[in-house]
């Protein structure tokens, strides 16, 4: 969460993904991951995690979480910024601060 609210896309990504090989079903990583590939540009990879974390059991207390993030995904692409382009820094998500 530190390497994510400093906007140290890279590192966030590394710890996240670390996270998911101990534990596959953490919702709270997998929804990160999402926002950090968003970030990063990489919005279909961003996409394929969201649509596994709505097949997940435990996603059902996220979900406003994860259609706040489909709709940063949507925004990104109307506003034309290409899969490999990293977005501006945005204010972080208000679900990471309350877990």
């Amino acid at each position: 969460l530190g390497e994510y609210l400093r906007g140290n896309w890279y590192e966030a990504e590394s710890a996240c993904r670390e996270l998911l090989r101990e534990k596959a079903r953490d919702v709270e990583a997998q929804l990160m991951l999402a926002t950090i590939l968003r970030h990063t540009g990489r919005r279909a990879e961003a996409r394929e995690r969201l649509d596994h974390l709505k097949r997940m059991d435990d996603a059902a207390q996220w979900e406003w979480e994860i259609a706040n993030e489909w709709e940063r995904l949507a925004e990104a692409e109307d506003h034309g910024v290409a899969d490999s382009e990293p977005q501006a820094a945005q204010t972080p998500i208000p679900m990471l601060e309350a877990a």
